[in-house]
């Protein structure tokens, strides 16, 4: 997770929002969040693909990492929408389902009034505005989710859709299903309340971590989902039952969200896809979206039982935007891994866990790092033009001042721009203090640092890694520029790796070596590519 700012996770949460990468954040429970970010089971569509030009591939691109969270809302209106039309094609009652503006009113003013009791240093509608919604547009949003609710839980308990509820939350027959154990009686204790004079309305976190997610997951199930990656015409960035959604329409909506950072980095993923999918295809090994789509069915079962997801790794450890980016990363390595040796000699494993054992066994390294931060860390965004400018005019007048002998740390206390704590984070995760991170192993420094697979597929760089593997101690470095903006930072120590790697014999083991390994390998061959 982002360790910078994690209360766009908390307001995601205030939205009401269950569709984009906060609401997967802000919902560890809900174990198919997968549907939600884009890993519905969509058959793979009949050759040939569509064709599309470039201008769609950088729209389709910049609305999956930009406005994700603006497509998903729009997917899920598109949902309910066939949901209201099954329910009249069955004559079935719906004015429990109505929303007056009142209640849209009250809801937004609780959802306002909550955040400020969890962040009173935050703006709600400054992060409001961040997420590209106005007031209208945001009350519009919290309208349409609680049109969602009233369609599975009518406010009066005995207006509730049963039979309906038990298909979507497990039934009789399935061994702890949410049915048994939590909806099945839920109606009966409401109405006991109610009696009693009692209030007597959903709790709104169990319907934010169980009851909301379950819903969407049922109505994504029961409908047909393309994304690009499934194979969409020109023009067309999203189709669900039938209906469209236009590129163009949403690149005007997200406009006001789009910086020159997101367009270049929009650029840079087109660009690195396209070198690559021409390379691969020439010397036979792309993989088709069909065959891209098994293994990554394949390996998600792994997570079956498990309490993160397959889409929690891809989305907030791995760092993708959507699941429609990570699919195409996926493509790309997948399609290079068949270049590699199979099984991986074990000289070459050897040599490998020899070079990054620091990582791989889990050493850690102690650094201070100076941010000039070009974003803006209390909403996320990035100014609209010269962001990283900014950020670098205002790194050089720190090295001035080290040139000048200031102490690094006396220069790290009054330019870094980390906090001391993380808004809005649990108060016991390890937290900035001001970039003066202390022993962390390679993954947690990433995460300070804003690094992630995706940023190393767009930049082919790494703080973290200069730390871990080759910066000497005591060293000054920088200014680098880096996922978050401009970086100047100090190895303090490093520790030596506490766990004894044993790929012969541990095959645990073996897949962190192999893994990493190829994760180094197609990162040398995406520089290779590139560079010509």
């Amino acid at each position: 997770m982002n360790r910078i700012h994690p209360f766009v996770c908390i307001l995601f949460a205030m939205f009401s929002l269950t569709l984009g990468v906060g609401a997967q954040e802000a919902d560890p429970q809900n174990t198919s969040n997968a549907a939600v970010a884009n890993a519905a089971a969509v058959p793979a569509p009949a050759a040939p693909r569509p064709q599309i030009s470039d201008e769609e591939f950088f729209k389709r691109t910049l609305t999956y990492s930009v406005g994700g969270q603006q497509l998903y809302q729009r997917m899920q209106a598109l949902l309910i929408e066939s949901e209201i039309e099954r329910r009249k094609e069955m004559a079935m009652e719906m004015s429990w389902a109505e929303v007056s503006d009142l209640e849209v009113d009250n809801r937004v003013e609780k959802n306002v009034s909550d955040f400020m009791d969890k962040n009173p240093a935050l703006d709600f509608w400054e992060q409001v505005k961040s997420l590209g919604y106005d007031q209208e547009s945001y009350s519009q949003e919290v309208a349409r989710q609680m049109q969602m609710e009233r369609l599975f839980f009518p406010v009066e308990p005995e207006n509730w859709p049963m039979d309906l509820l038990k298909e979507i939350f497990g039934g009789d027959e399935e061994e702890g299903s949410l049915w048994n154990s939590m909806i099945k009686d839920m109606p009966t204790k409401l109405i006991e309340q109610r009696e009693k004079g009692e209030a007597y309305a959903i709790d709104a976190m169990t319907m934010q971590m169980f009851l909301r997610p379950a819903v969407f997951r049922w109505m994504m199930d029961n409908s047909t989902i393309v994304y690009p990656f499934d194979g969409l015409p020109d023009g067309v960035c999203l189709r669900v039952n039938g209906k469209d959604v236009n590129s163009d329409d949403m690149i005007v909506r997200i406009e006001d969200l789009i910086s020159d950072v997101d367009k270049e980095r929009a650029s840079m993923w087109v660009e690195i896809c396209k070198s690559l999918k021409a390379d691969l295809a020439k010397k036979g090994l792309l993989l088709s979206e069909a065959e891209t789509q098994a293994i990554i069915d394949e390996e998600r079962l792994e997570y079956v039982n498990s309490y993160i997801t397959y889409e929690q790794v891809a989305l907030e450890f791995q760092g993708f935007p959507t699941m429609e980016l990570f699919k195409q990363y996926k493509q790309l390595r997948f399609s290079f891994r068949q270049s590699l040796p199979d099984p991986l000699p074990e000289e070459v494993m050897q040599a490998h866990l020899d070079k990054r054992r620091q990582f791989i066994g889990s050493g850690q390294a102690s650094a201070q790092v100076i941010l000039f931060s070009a974003k803006d860390l209390t909403t996320g965004a990035w100014p609209k033009e010269g962001a990283f400018e900014g950020a670098r005019k205002r790194a050089e007048v720190a090295v001035q001042a080290l040139m000048d002998g200031k102490p690094f740390g006396q220069v790290l206390l009054q330019y870094s721009e980390y906090p001391e704590k993380t808004p809005g984070a649990n108060e016991q995760m390890p937290q900035p203090s001001r970039g003066r991170f202390g022993p962390q192993m390679r993954n947690p420094l990433r995460q300070f640092l804003g690094e992630s697979e995706y940023m190393d597929f767009l930049t082919g760089d790494s703080i973290a890694d200069d730390l871990f593997f080759n910066a000497e101690e005591g060293a000054v470095y920088g200014p680098r520029e880096g996922a978050y903006g401009y970086y100047i930072y100090k190895l303090i120590s490093r520790s030596e790796p506490t766990t004894l790697v044993d790929f012969k014999e541990n095959e645990r083991h073996a897949f962190f070596v192999k893994d990493d390994h190829l994760s180094v390998s197609f990162l040398d061959y995406i520089a290779e590519v590139m560079s010509r």
